[in-house]
């Protein structure tokens, strides 16, 4: 109903959408995740970012999101995506680099794509997310008051120029009021986006400008913007957006102060996921505009090494160990930085099992980074899908709940997740259960429901740390249809509670030594009851190089470390 209802406010508009390309309606085949850029060129322009003001990041954000939209050839430098332009280098994906010193440089050399610019007032900060949106229909660049000049002299003095200012918006009801109005019957229905209007710096907005993507920014409670109005104007915009589509950004953000501003983590996700929207955290890391068009075109993505690897025989008198990471791999910023230099790069990666939580969005939001982790997995690197399906959201928390059919959305949600997971040969699937209580007999209904929206699902991984109640016992079990679930019983590692902090590091060989101790401690303290013992590993303080150390302490006292494949295979057979 809610579909259909923005179609008929679309066609009362006279809006048509034509059927061309994403970037022009976002429209998406019916299992696709994420609108994707067309194929990269192998001829690029880059321009470092470090010494940039937000305004004038502003100003390259929406030039590259413009510029990429019709071929992807503007790469923003970023200190964090240094690395994965050498892989593009190393791979061939791109084969010259021009090297942009100065942003005028770059609006010069591309002045003639934008068809204008919008103008705004960045003191009021429901300006920053509405002009987004505007140069996202109407192909402009944003300029900040301050910057109009200096672009202007770029641009030529006769470029069409739309001035936020002389709307006279006092607020960000206005603001959103005359957005509905004039901007979103325009824009792509297939995702939206938070985006914090605390900081004009928000490093994925090329990809929301390039595919025209809906940008709001929704306020805690506590923060000093917060109105009831506004908010209401928000779940009004979620509630009309179809049902199953990605936010992107993330819901916990700062102010210029440091201050903690926005509905932060769970609130924020449990919200999107009571209106069936399910939260991909793109913050941290930009360029998706340029990531998503490198293609590998035919690519088969694969387990294949892993799978043939024989299982071992199981024996009842070892204890079965599968390292889990079931945190951050639904999150871009982590895959495309973090994952390869803390995981994927370290020594022992390819001899010590680990299983990685990956999400189906890296198919489309950077394919080649994709490609590389597939082909280059060995026999003891095992994927499964991350918390919680197609993206990150809390099933047992009122997913779908205020859509006009709960049931329906639940099962089109999976159904998504199914297709995506068989894209990319996965058929173990992460749910973020409860975080303090044990599952409920409803819960343990919903998890037999899921099973029959999910064909291709042999099991499921549940909970990413410890629940009181659970032990390598009564973890596990087999559901209908012969699908089983393992849930987490080691605790999440923290610095109030365990003495970690930033300082430990996976990188960080010095602190080796206090993270495998607890590790060891921590699967030792929780396989009484049982011989199977599912360990979540917290990816910012884990590798494979201290996962190793951890093996082989434990291996001397009787622990058989397994990919999760081999986990439910042997576990099954102690059912027997």
């Amino acid at each position: 109903m809610r579909v259909k209802f923005v179609i008929l406010i679309l066609l009362c508009v006279g809006i048509i959408f034509p059927h061309k390309n994403y970037a022009q309606n976002g429209r998406l085949p019916n299992s696709d995740l994420f609108p994707m850029s067309p194929q990269s060129s192998s001829k690029i322009d880059v321009l470092r970012m470090d010494k940039l003001t937000e305004a004038e990041r502003l100003v390259a954000y929406s030039l590259q999101g413009l510029v990429n939209r019709q071929c992807p050839q503007i790469y923003l430098l970023h200190r964090s995506q240094t690395g994965i332009l050498d892989f593009y280098r190393e791979h061939k994906y791109v084969k010259r680099v021009r090297e942009i010193t100065k942003l005028g440089e770059l609006v010069s050399l591309y002045k003639k794509v934008p068809r204008g610019l919008v103008v705004f007032d960045p003191e009021k900060t429901y300006m920053v997310n509405l002009a987004s949106n505007l140069a996202s229909v109407e192909d402009r660049i944003m300029v900040a008051e301050n910057l109009l000049d200096s672009v202007l002299e770029i641009m030529g003095k006769k470029t069409n120029v739309f001035d936020l200012r002389q709307l006279n918006l006092k607020d960000d009801v206005e603001a959103i009021d005359w957005y509905m109005a004039n901007v979103f019957p325009k824009q792509n229905h297939q995702a939206m986006s938070v985006a914090n209007n605390h900081s004009m710096n928000n490093i994925f907005r090329d990809y929301l400008i390039a595919f025209k993507i809906p940008t709001f920014w929704l306020p805690g409670k506590k923060d000093i913007d917060y109105s009831k109005e506004y908010e209401e104007r928000v779940l009004k915009l979620y509630q009309i957006m179809p049902d199953n589509i990605p936010v992107l950004g993330f819901w916990p953000a700062r102010d210029i102060d440091g201050n903690k501003v926005g509905y932060q983590e769970f609130p924020g996700v449990k919200l999107a996921g009571e209106y069936a929207k399910f939260t991909t955290v793109s913050t941290h890391v930009g360029n998706y505009s340029f990531h998503s068009g490198v293609k590998v075109a035919g690519y088969q993505y694969k387990q294949t090494k892993v799978r043939n690897k024989p299982c071992p025989k199981y024996d009842k008198s070892k204890k079965y160990v599968a390292l889990v990471m079931t945190e951050s791999g639904d999150a871009p910023g982590y895959m495309l930085t973090k994952f390869r230099s803390y995981q994927w790069e370290q020594p022992n990666r390819e001899k010590v099992p680990v299983s990685y939580g990956i999400n189906p969005l890296m198919q489309y939001l950077y394919p080649a980074l994709t490609k590389y982790y597939y082909d280059s997995a060995s026999e003891n690197n095992f994927f499964f899908n991350s918390i919680s399906g197609a993206g990150y959201c809390y099933p047992f928390e009122g997913y779908g709940s205020k859509t006009s059919d709960p049931e329906k959305t639940v099962r089109e949600y999976f159904k998504l997740t199914s297709d995506n997971m068989k894209k990319m040969d996965l058929d173990v699937l992460a749910l973020y259960t409860h975080p303090k209580k044990m599952l409920s007999g409803t819960d343990l209904q919903l998890l037999d429901t899921i099973v029959k929206y999910v064909p291709v699902m042999k099991s499921f991984v549940l909970g990413m740390h410890k629940v009181n109640g659970y032990d390598a016992g009564n973890s596990h079990g087999i559901l209908e249809g012969n699908v089983s679930y393992h849930h987490t019983i080691t605790r999440w590692p923290s610095g109030n509670v365990h003495g970690f902090n930033k300082a430990y590091e996976p990188l960080d060989e010095k602190k080796d030594d206090f993270a495998v101790e607890y590790m060891v401690n921590e699967i030792r303290r929780n396989s009484a009851g049982g011989n199977f013992i599912q360990a979540m590993f917290y990816s910012w303080f884990y590798g494979p190089r201290r996962l190793a150390k951890v093996q082989e302490i434990l291996e001397k006292e009787g622990y058989v470390f397994v990919t999760l494949n081999h986990f439910d295979k042997l576990y099954r057979e102690a059912q027997k």
